[in-house]
């Protein structure tokens, strides 16, 4: 389980202009930074994702707003990589 330091350490990482998408069965990207979100895309391993910056200010903890070719839509930072990050 993530702990509060973990996870601020993992949205330092993506702080990119781009982040790629690291989930092996896809990532979906949800209307709301919530887990029951309404889900608009399934992004795929791999796809690279523009972060925006959230429609009401800070996103939160945990959650990473982003551009992709589908639309904007929130998605959980874990499974974001930075750039040049293995």
């Amino acid at each position: 389980m993530a702990t509060k330091k973990n996870a601020a350490v993992q949205a330092e990482k993506v702080r990119a202009e781009t982040a790629t998408v690291s989930a092996p069965n896809g990532l979906n990207l949800r209307g709301e930074p919530a887990g029951d979100g309404r889900i608009l895309t399934v992004l795929r391993d791999g796809e690279t994702v523009g972060h925006a910056s959230p429609p009401k200010g800070r996103a939160p903890e945990g959650w990473s707003y982003v551009e992709t070719s589908s639309g904007p839509g929130w998605v959980m930072t874990q499974f974001l990589r930075a750039p040049g990050e293995g």
